[in-house]
């Protein structure tokens, strides 16, 4: 058991409650989110007007989940709250976020590690062509269906922020999560009415603001050494993973019990 207490903060709880879930067996876990979380074993505080209030122990670890909407003011209290502490800071954000405050957080904080993610599967929070075939049977490519995607299923984000935070390598502080050869759209689409025939693909004439490659128009920010470590086998068996998903099976829940879903084509820009 982890003697010091851990922080976990994420607005959104996406990926903050599946974090919890396996933070929880070995450590007291302290999590501050606007969704309460089903879960035994941790000490929940709400996150009450968009001002995350951080309960007055020491951490050995404090977890940022950025989803879009963090300002400078909050992230300079998470850093001091690191620093003070003497704790290891993990910073995680999404593709299109990355650039936002990794500045500011190597500068302040030697000990910081940040997590970079793709277009998480999991929790009801699924990429845009995901959520499109479960709700509407139905998948439609802009762009030629040529614009890159970075899928990775929920439960490989969170194994890989523990993996990067107990990491004992001090030589490398930015991680990624999300695969080392993206896909387009169009393979994706592919992929997803394989394993599940009844889906139909089908062309939009409109184009995709979010075209192109994310790495591309947010580079990437490179860590100490020859730059960061990716922490998904570069064989990550996608096509399996979309097969054990079953589509169909989530598409009959969704009309049978209206199941809230979320849209996140990036984790800072999900919606209900």
């Amino acid at each position: 058991m982890n003697p010091l207490p851990i922080l976990v903060v994420d607005k959104k709880g996406i990926v903050g409650e599946a974090l919890c879930q396996k933070l929880a067996l070995s450590s007291l876990t302290v999590y501050v989110s606007q969704k309460q979380p089903k879960l035994d074993g941790i000490f929940f505080v709400p996150y009450i007007n968009n001002s995350p209030t951080i309960p007055g122990y020491t951490y050995s670890h404090v977890f940022v989940v950025d989803n879009g909407a963090l300002s400078k003011a909050h992230l300079i209290e998470f850093l001091k709250k690191a620093k003070k502490d003497n704790a290891t800071l993990i910073f995680v954000t999404s593709l299109s976020d990355v650039s936002s405050f990794y500045k500011k957080i190597k500068a302040s904080h030697g000990r910081a590690k940040i997590v970079i993610l793709g277009d998480i599967i999991g929790n009801n929070a699924y990429p845009m062509l995901i959520y499109n075939a479960i709700k509407f049977g139905k998948i439609e490519l802009a762009n030629d269906g040529l614009s890159k995607t970075y899928p990775v299923f929920l439960e490989d984000v969170v194994s890989g922020i523990i993996e990067a935070s107990f990491n004992k390598d001090t030589e490398t502080s930015v991680f990624y999560l999300f695969p080392k050869h993206p896909l387009t759209d169009l393979s994706l689409a592919r992929m997803i009415q394989k394993a599940n025939p009844t889906i139909h693909v089908d062309f939009s004439e409109t184009r995709d603001r979010h075209s192109g490659n994310p790495s591309s128009q947010f580079p990437l920010p490179k860590g100490e050494g020859e730059g960061g470590k990716y922490l998904l086998p570069d064989n990550y068996p996608l096509e399996k993973k979309i097969r054990e998903l079953n589509i169909e099976g989530l598409m009959d829940r969704h009309f049978n019990t209206s199941t809230l879903l979320s849209i996140n084509p990036e984790l800072g820009h999900s919606a209900e």
